[in-house]
């Protein structure tokens, strides 16, 4: 577990108050800078945009977050979704339950940047 906080000296001795704790392996990669949820577009209805709406806003934080939607004719469009989001794999697995596997397609920064200075 990586623990991040503070310590504090006093007299009964210290004590490390924790402010974020994570699993190993989440903190070993470069953190999520953006979760992008390709959706097919004919089937996007209300009610899964609201089970959507209910998990996003459930976890706040500061990853963003952008639908891409597919058209049958290959098109693509992209939409900030106006939410920013705590990336982790409880809401990863959750949006990959309702969207299905492989809508989720998790952006991290240093591979936003090599595409950047690719381009």
């Amino acid at each position: 577990v990586f623990v991040r906080g503070r310590v504090t000296v006093e007299d009964a001795g210290t004590r490390l108050v924790a402010s974020d704790a994570s699993l190993i392996e989440d903190v070993a990669e470069p953190p999520p800078s953006l979760i992008r949820i390709r959706l097919d577009r004919d089937a996007v209805n209300d009610d899964l945009l609201d089970s959507l709406k209910e998990i996003l806003t459930a976890r706040p934080g500061v990853c963003p977050v952008e639908f891409e939607f597919a058209g049958t004719e290959g098109e693509l469009l992209r939409v900030e979704a106006g939410q920013h989001v705590r990336a982790d794999r409880d809401l990863l697995a959750e949006l990959s339950e309702i969207c299905g596997e492989g809508a989720i397609q998790v952006i991290r920064e240093a591979v936003r940047a090599a595409r950047s200075s690719a381009a």
